[in-house]
């Protein structure tokens, strides 16, 4: 299959952007006194797999964590998480080892897809949807123990699913954008698939995708 016609750098200003956007009302907008000071360096903390690496055979290109570190004017430090290839159980676990050395303000959460890709479309799976969005909502409930809130953020499925992986992304697509936040205090959503190839999050369906190179 082609690759779209953007390029890797171009799609990760594109996510850079559109999570900065929603990190400026997200940071700044609570919890905040009109001439408060901030906390010293607050931290944001990205939790993700190979995109929140910024793999790609794009030598010039470079993590969107990075990118949105600039973007933000340095005035927050860029943990970046990230494991590529990871389940969403791995990352759950390692950010349970890692939250008392981090201490993050804030959490980005980009991750979901790898568990689809080897679920066997039996309910009980521990890599289906209904399991992800569990350990999705056990990471932000994490974030919520030592302070911290979670922005989830949706992805498109890889470029061989078909029928029930296609679903299983848009169900848990459709629980980050409309149960995320009632379900994790203080979670917002933010729908990077919309904003990376033009189809809404919960109407996921397969793209050209040269962001992913697990």
């Amino acid at each position: 299959m082609m690759p779209r016609r953007q390029t890797f750098r171009h799609r990760v200003f594109q996510v850079s952007l559109c999570t900065c956007l929603s990190l400026a009302t997200w940071v700044y907008g609570q919890d905040r006194d009109i001439g408060e000071a901030p906390p010293p360096i607050p931290i944001i903390e990205y939790i993700g797999d190979s995109i929140t690496a910024g793999n790609s055979t794009d030598p010039g290109s470079s993590p969107y964590p990075e990118e949105l570190e600039h973007l933000l004017d340095n005035r927050y430090r860029v943990v970046n998480s990230r494991v590529p290839g990871a389940h969403t159980l791995t990352l759950l676990e390692r950010f349970h080892s890692n939250i008392s050395r981090e201490k993050p303000e804030r959490i980005v959460v980009l991750a979901g897809v790898n568990d689809v890709n080897i679920w066997d479309g039996q309910d009980r799976s521990g890599y289906g949807p209904v399991a992800v969005i569990e350990r999705l909502r056990a990471l932000g409930l994490a974030a919520n123990h030592v302070g911290a809130r979670t922005l989830y953020a949706t992805f498109s499925p890889d470029d061989d699913f078909t029928g029930r992986k296609i679903a299983a992304v848009r169900k848990i697509n459709e629980w980050i954008l409309t149960r995320a936040a009632r379900e994790v205090p203080g979670a917002m959503a933010v729908d990077l698939m919309q904003t990376m190839t033009g189809q809404p999050g919960i109407r996921a369906g397969v793209v050209a995708d040269t962001l992913r190179n697990r």
